[in-house]
């Protein structure tokens, strides 16, 4: 796996006495290393095609209007 990404100005502390690399640059660099992966990994994921015919998206929403009204008459 291959990943890019670019050091920005604000990465680097200029006011550093040593003149090293802040720790701002290093948890920029992870941030931004973790992120490239996760979205290369979520690309290579295949997610199943997932259909809902309109009976069972009927039904779903009947039982739901059917548990709405169930807990307003508890309430009441």
């Amino acid at each position: 796996m291959k990943v890019y990404f670019e050091v920005k100005e604000d990465w680097v502390d200029a006011e550093s006495p040593d003149g090293f690399i802040s720790m701002t640059m290093r948890s920029h660099a992870l941030i931004a290393l973790k992120e490239a992966f996760v979205e290369q990994v979520l690309k290579k994921q295949k997610i199943p095609k997932i259909t809902i015919s309109h009976k069972e998206l009927k039904k779903a929403v009947l039982e739901r209007m059917a548990e709405r009204a169930i807990e307003e008459q508890t309430r009441t």
